[in-house]
């Protein structure tokens, strides 16, 4: 993307300025009928990791000076007030250290319903995700797949119903 208002079709490479007609969904100036797929993953900060990795190297350094043949419990016991101590003595330092870092990547894609191979190449990856196709666009050709207008279907079951109440009420 050149531009602060460019978008690049991840899938075409079609390029087209953005259009600012309203913001009231989060979108900036998207064009009407492009999508954008964010991608947003979790990953462990290794400075954190690092970190409760030499609390739990400091305390087993720690264990080492109880004798090897002290009970059970009175080592569990030590155990545990070396960890409540290293807990406090990199309190501070781990209070500035995040756990995670959030990895983000968008992407931008046109309008696929009108163009086959777009569409399909867009569905596949719509299936891989667990999504549910996107249906084309009626072209009025006979070789588009043509989605079924169920309001005439509704009709008659109103019809249906109006004439088994005139029945009743002739009763």
């Amino acid at each position: 993307m050149d531009g602060n208002n460019d978008f690049e079709c991840a899938l075409s490479g079609v390029i087209t300025e953005g259009e600012a007609f309203w913001d009231g969904d989060g979108l900036d100036d998207l064009p009407a009928g492009w999508f954008e797929v964010t991608i947003r993953r979790r990953i462990p900060n290794p400075q954190f990791l690092m970190v409760q990795q030499a609390k739990a190297a400091q305390v087993e350094i720690a264990m080492t000076q109880l004798l090897p043949n002290a009970p059970k419990h009175l080592r569990a016991a030590h155990r545990q007030m070396l960890s409540i101590q290293m807990d406090a003595l990199y309190h501070s330092y781990e209070e500035n250290i995040a756990p995670f870092f959030t990895v983000s990547e968008t992407v931008h894609v046109s309008p696929v319903e009108a163009q086959e191979d777009l569409l399909e190449a867009f569905n596949d990856i719509r299936e891989m995700l667990g999504l549910e196709h996107l249906p084309p666009i009626d072209t009025g050709d006979e070789d588009t797949p043509q989605l079924v207008d169920d309001e005439d279907e509704d009709d008659e079951d109103i019809d249906d119903d109006d004439e088994s109440e005139d029945d009743d009420e002739d009763e």
